[in-house]
């Protein structure tokens, strides 16, 4: 038997495939001229009918197509390790995730875009969210493949349900349709992806999902080429913008065009933004704490343009409950906020609300992105022009990364430089973590990740699972610490809600690594629910 240790990767050569062999995940095989990869540990599960030339997808997926045992310099029952460089086939690298701004929210349920174009998912599949046909909820501890019948080129994700854009422009669906998002004049669950019903010669390029724990994907916002939007779901408050505050099964025109950004915040509490290409910014639905920034807290069923002095090129909105907030990026690198300010989440110095959107950039600053955790018990992320970071608002499991539990309504320090990107974990509450990724010299935009927050069941990978306090002296998780995870990350997303959330990363080889907390699957590598981790470790997509 031939152990190959790539680091994170390591594979085991178990030569032809037998149906009495018990196979573990990462095991290789050989099976009609084709050599497979275990991704589900099993005993007389074929990897391919040779006959029909189906995968057998639950079990195995291709590690390369047409390639022989012998074209691998390692024979069974040997311990040669691999002379020459290993890179993963298309369909074992991971792309993208989903999209960030506002809408994720991921419920115990991970989902990749991989480079081959397929979607794979793991976890918990709650109505379905994983899109494989059972219409029942259901946990995989390792990744399956979404049944789009297609490639698609963008993914998104909402609590019991996933969307894509397809290649053609089409949009395929699955999962949670209880208010109608899927557009399809029913509230059906679909197990499986169906076509959500674009208007006639329209393709779609973007989708903005709900992020709400409670009213599950409520209402969705569709992005057409034509620069108009459509909607459909729950319309309680106005959200969907169609002048009404009915229901829509179907999908509705907001009367808006020339639009290039959309956004959406809330469940049952729901607003909408967009962003048109004169740059000027656009808000509608649920309004009490003036999160849409057009003056007065009155909610809105038709789009109102947001007073801003300047061209928005950003928006990003958060809620929870009935509390929301929003933040609006200006093209001369000025940040302006608006709505709830309960615990100081909008940086203005002080912790009453705004229904007209106010200047909070840092002096002699430009702001080039914002985060920020929920419209309750929030806490706000901004980078800088010089590549520093500025943090504000909840802090009583240190999110903030300064090292106290003192809630701040002006902007802290937390004295990270060389920042690339930033991350807030968007779910719902105070146990919520922050992450950013810092450049270490790669030259090709990766980084090694910091992290601060919620730790309790170990969620920010950095070795140990203790809140508020450090581990025998090291790596307290009130200040940013390095995670246990290559320098070479590219992406940063979260998975799961609450105490639950755990930091999710994407490298530059097209590895995925997770995290902590397991009830459900959400690791996507361990078939123990019970198992907490501060480490992080591939899944096996």
């Amino acid at each position: 038997m031939a152990i190959i240790d790539l680091g994170k990767i390591k594979l085991t050569n178990r030569g032809d495939w037998d149906n009495a062999t018990a196979y573990e995940v990462d095991d290789f095989v050989l099976h009609g001229n084709h050599t497979f990869i275990c991704i589900q540990a099993n005993t007389n599960e074929g990897p391919y009918d040779i006959a029909t030339g189906t995968l057998n997808s639950q079990y195995w997926n291709f590690l390369a197509k047409g390639a022989a045992q012998s074209d691998w310099n390692a024979d069974a029952g040997d311990s040669q390790i691999l002379n020459r460089p290993v890179t993963l086939e298309p369909h074992l690298r991971v792309k993208a995730f989903p999209r960030h701004e506002s809408g994720l929210h991921s419920y115990r349920c991970g989902m990749v875009l991989m480079e081959d174009d397929t979607v794979r998912c793991w976890g918990y599949s709650e109505n379905g969210a994983h899109g494989t046909g059972y219409n029942y909820n259901l946990t995989k501890y390792l990744p399956v493949t979404v049944g789009l019948n297609g490639k698609a080129s963008k993914i998104f994700q909402s609590r019991g349900c996933g969307y894509a854009i397809m290649k053609d422009g089409g949009v395929k669906a699955w999962g949670y349709n209880g208010y109608g998002s899927f557009g399809l004049n029913n509230t059906t669950l679909r197990p499986s992806p169906v076509d959500v019903p674009l208007p006639p010669g329209r393709t779609c390029i973007d989708i903005a999902t709900p992020s709400a724990i409670g009213y599950s994907n409520a209402h969705v916002l569709y992005l057409l080429d034509d620069n108009t939007v459509r909607a459909a779901g729950y319309n309680g408050y106005g959200q969907l913008g169609d002048n009404s505050t009915v229901q829509r099964k179907y999908l509705v025109d907001p009367g808006l065009s020339g639009i290039t950004e959309i956004y959406t915040s809330g469940g049952q509490y729901g607003a909408s933004y967009a962003i048109k290409n004169d740059g000027t910014a656009w808000a509608w639905g649920y309004n009490p704490t003036g999160q849409l920034g057009v003056g007065d807290t009155v909610n809105k069923s038709a789009p109102v343009q947001v007073i801003l002095p300047a061209g928005c090129t950003k928006i990003w909105p958060s809620s929870s409950g009935s509390y929301g907030n929003c933040f609006f990026l200006l093209d001369d690198g000025r940040l302006f906020a608006t709505g709830y300010n309960g615990q100081g989440t909008l940086g203005t110095g002080n912790a009453s609300n705004k229904s007209t959107p106010i200047d909070v950039t840092p002096a002699g600053r430009t702001v080039t992105d914002v985060r920020c955790t929920t419209g309750t018990g929030g806490s706000t992320i901004i980078l800088l022009d010089d590549k520093s970071i500025r943090t504000v608002g909840e802090n009583v499991n240190g999110t903030l990364g300064v090292g106290s539990v003192t809630d701040h309504s002006t902007w802290q320090n937390p004295g990270m430089t060389d920042v690339l990107q930033i991350h807030a974990a968007n779910i719902q509450n105070a146990d919520g973590h922050f992450a950013v990724l810092v450049d270490v010299g790669n030259g090709d935009g990766s980084g090694k990740v910091y992290a601060c927050g919620y730790n309790g069941n170990g969620n920010l990978g950095i070795g140990h699972k203790t809140n508020l306090a450090a581990s025998n002296g090291m790596n307290d998780p009130r200040l940013f610490q390095a995670v246990f995870a290559p320098g070479n990350i590219v992406e940063m997303t979260s998975i799961g809600q609450t105490t639950e959330c755990c930091l999710m990363l994407r490298d530059s080889s097209g590895n995925v690594l997770t995290t902590g907390f397991n009830t459900g699957g959400q690791r996507g590598n361990d078939p123990t629910p019970a198992n907490i981790d501060s480490v992080f470790s591939r899944v096996p997509v």
